[in-house]
């Protein structure tokens, strides 16, 4: 199979669950044939780290992802792997949203992986801006903070969230759902998610003539009643809401309980399928809009659907399922043109991250440019509401691109 038909066609890798530190390796090696390996390059094997949350807050996106990456990777792997010539194996480690455990658990891992795929999480993406640059590694995050792009490396999988959100802003302003002069009402986490996604409904704000009302929570807050109860009194004409899917649930069902009909747009981190199953369903079918770079679902005639679905029987492949296949087909790209250029090492995937420019996957996120370092990737965004269809959402506005979203 060619390189490009792989490419198009990919899904997923041996997964390597490594809890400790592993055995530090060597300088860069070069092969017979003349190409340069580095860290994580040896044996027949590329070996990728997950720094990623499979029991903290975000536990069900990172499962969801890493379903998504070991998809297309053990589809690379059966297709005779990366460049014809290596396997690709996922080092993966539970860090549960907690920027300390993700910061041990690069000090344990850096030094036998390649890349990193699917590092979960502004506070730990942000914390480790310093070590990644010092090692040359190349990231593909699971934050989309727009202090990630500071290092060259690092890639974001959409717009930053304040793209999102000011784009969400502008199509709630072009569906006269709020209008000029209006009060938002911000629910958002305390640190570099929240204030990114703020910063969004700032600059929207001052496009539209909106008043803005503030209301920062930790985490671990999981009833929103009283954040709820505050913006009502304040009359506020929509919440956002930058957050988890806990508060999303609390939220939905708190204004539902107070007789509040108030439309609320989420960061697309504050979603997740399961919340159609809970007591909080028809408030988000009738109120909610989801600001998102990634797809609803996979398409239905994907392979990598029919073996999701086929693996977890009565689940659905979802937003964050498309955009670990998606991730991945990013990083396989990355590793195919490196391959190209005879170097392995970590410079060498770096310099090929920095000129792939422009990518399409075919339409699992939002188009991108790969190229850009200290701005946002791309100015577009998906907007969806909460349905039946798969995944749970549906599709209202594709590639939505509004006038308040700064690069």
């Amino acid at each position: 199979m060619s390189r490009s038909k792989k490419l198009a066609a990919v899904s997923t890798a041996a997964l390597v669950l490594a809890m400790g530190a592993c055995g530090k390796s060597g300088g860069d090696a070069e092969t017979a044939d003349g190409v340069k390996l580095g860290p994580g390059v040896k044996d027949g094997t590329i070996t990728l780290g997950v720094l990623t949350d499979l029991s903290g807050v975000f536990a069900p996106l990172g499962k969801d992802s890493m379903s998504g990456y070991k998809l297309y990777f053990d589809q690379v792997n059966a297709d005779g792997g990366v460049c014809d010539a290596y396997d690709v194996e996922l080092n993966v480690q539970d860090g549960g949203y907690v920027v300390q455990k993700s910061v041990q658990q690069y000090g344990a891992v850096h030094d036998d992986v390649a890349a990193l795929i699917g590092t979960m999480g502004s506070p730990a993406n942000i914390a480790l801006l310093p070590k990644v640059e010092a090692d040359e590694m190349t990231n593909l995050t699971i934050s989309w903070d727009r202090k990630v792009t500071e290092w060259k490396g690092n890639l974001i999988l959409g717009g930053a969230f304040d793209v999102d959100i000011a784009n969400g802003v502008d199509y709630l302003v072009q569906e006269s759902i709020i209008e000029s002069g209006d009060t938002v009402g911000h629910i958002h986490f305390q640190g570099d998610y929240g204030e990114s996604a703020l910063a969004g409904t700032e600059l929207a704000a001052k496009k539209h003539d909106l008043k803005v009302v503030k209301a920062q929570i930790d985490p671990t807050d999981s009833d929103m009643s009283a954040q709820v109860t505050r913006l009502k009194s304040q009359n506020v004409d929509a919440i956002i809401l930058s957050a988890s899917p806990t508060q999303t649930a609390s939220v939905m069902t708190a204004a539902s309980g107070q007789g509040w009909d108030v439309p609320v747009l989420s960061s697309m981190p504050g979603f997740a399928p399961g919340l159609m199953d809970s007591p909080a369903a028809d408030a988000l079918e009738k109120n909610f809009y989801l600001a998102s770079p990634l797809a609803t679902t996979l398409p239905a005639d994907s392979t990598f659907r029919k073996q999701f679905e086929q693996a977890n029987k009565g689940a659905e492949a979802n937003n964050s399922v498309a955009g670990g296949v998606a991730g991945a087909q990013i990083i396989h790209a990355i590793l195919e043109k490196a391959c190209d250029e005879k170097d392995l090492s970590r410079k060498g995937i770096l310099d090929a991250k920095l000129s792939m420019g422009e990518f399409d996957t075919d339409g699992l996120v939002v188009p991108l440019d790969l190229s850009k370092v200290g701005a946002s990737p791309t100015l577009k965004t998906n907007i969806q509401r909460p349905s039946g269809e798969p995944g749970g959402l549906t599709e209202v506005a594709t590639a939505f691109q509004g006038e308040s979203a700064v690069e």
